[in-house]
C-alpha cells in the first residue's frame, strides 16, 4: 500500500504541475514565465525568480524530468522488495 501511495502522490503532483505550468514551445514558456514573474516582487521571492529564470534558460524538459524522478522512485521501491538488500528505515 505504501508503494502505491508514493507513486500516486508523485503522479498526482506531476499532473497538477503539468496542468498549471505553461506548455508548448520554449518561446511560449519564456513568455508565460516573464508574465508570471512581472507579478512577483523579486525582493520578496528571490529564489522563486532565480529558479524560474533557470527553467526557461536551461530548456527544462518537464516530461523528461518526470521520467527521471519516476525511475528514482521505482529504484527505491525495488530495494524494499529485494530480500538481500537492507531496508530503508521508516519514520514513526
Amino acid at each position: 500500500m505504501r508503494a502505491f501511495s508514493v507513486l500516486d502522490s508523485y503522479t498526482y503532483g506531476y499532473c497538477l504541475q503539468e496542468k498549471n505550468l505553461p506548455s508548448g514551445s520554449a518561446a511560449e514558456t519564456a513568455e508565460a514565465t516573464e508574465q508570471f514573474l512581472s507579478q512577483v516582487p523579486p525582493g520578496e521571492f528571490p529564489h522563486l525568480v532565480e529558479i524560474a529564470a533557470e527553467f526557461t534558460s536551461a530548456g527544462f524538459d518537464f516530461a523528461r524530468e518526470f521520467e527521471v524522478g519516476l525511475d528514482l522512485l521505482l529504484d527505491a521501491l525495488e530495494t524494499w522488495r529485494a530480500p538481500d538488500l537492507p531496508k530503508p528505515r521508516m519514520p514513526g
